[in-house]
């Protein structure tokens, strides 16, 4: 399985991703990431990964929503094709439903490789179960593709009820982990930072942005205090 040729197309290789894909190429080490954007390696995964940025990552907004990732289209160099016709991989891993991965499904007759969809989870803002025209080319592509994997069953569901992906080609495994040894240490713990804090505590930990659902936490905490629970922190 050594001399496997695999290629992972990431529009961005963020440091939640490294951990797993280091331990994917300590088992398949001829193993190339491509990527539009690169901040670097998480700590203790340095040099564990061929990286090759390819391009320049660009967000095009199509249409704002202060609620979610509003409609938008994410540039990627087509320059991909010349790098995947080099290495001329056995197995392309592509994230998501971008134009990479739609390159990797055109040349597929042609180059005889294998095309796996990573689809990191579901939610209404990147799913688009509203537009007709998207979900039919997401069908097309995962009826073009060889399998699906998912990070939750959230994905598992969209991909089989939503896109009518075969079940027996849907595989879901939490991929998208922290790894302890990437993350920084020797912080203590909570409750050795805020000992006099009112528990029970709930921690939000994310950016601070509409997207991400703080004012639907905010919103459940006024409603907590609204039936006069109160005796609780927020951290964020």
């Amino acid at each position: 399985m050594s001399d496997v040729r695999i290629a992972w197309l990431l529009p961005v290789a963020w440091f939640y991703w490294q951990p797993a894909l280091s331990e994917f190429a300590r088992l398949f080490p001829e193993t190339t990431v491509y990527t539009g954007l690169f901040p670097g390696f998480a700590k203790g995964l340095e040099g564990t990964l061929r990286v090759e940025v390819i391009g320049q990552f660009r967000v095009i907004e199509i249409n704002k929503n202060e609620d979610s990732y509003g409609d938008n289209f994410t540039y990627l160099s087509p320059k991909i094709v010349g790098q995947l016709l080099r290495l001329r991989p056995h197995v392309i891993f592509s994230s998501s439903f971008g134009i990479w991965t739609i390159l990797a499904l055109l040349l597929k007759p042609l180059m005889w490789w294998r095309v796996v969809i990573a689809y990191e989870g579901s939610s209404p803002g990147v799913d688009y179960r509203n537009s007709a025209l998207r979900l039919f080319i997401r069908r097309l592509m995962v009826w073009l593709a060889d399998a699906c994997i998912t990070n939750s069953r959230a994905g598992e569901q969209y991909l089989i009820e939503w896109l009518k992906a075969r079940k027996d080609r849907v595989f879901v495994q939490p991929y998208e982990i922290p790894d302890e040894s990437t993350l920084p240490g020797g912080s203590g713990g909570i409750e050795d930072r805020f000992p006099d804090l009112q528990r029970p505590i709930f921690l939000f930990v994310g950016h601070v942005i509409p997207r991400k659902g703080l004012p639907l936490l905010l919103d459940a905490c006024a409603i907590l205090k609204a039936r006069g629970y109160e005796n609780y922190t927020l951290l964020v």
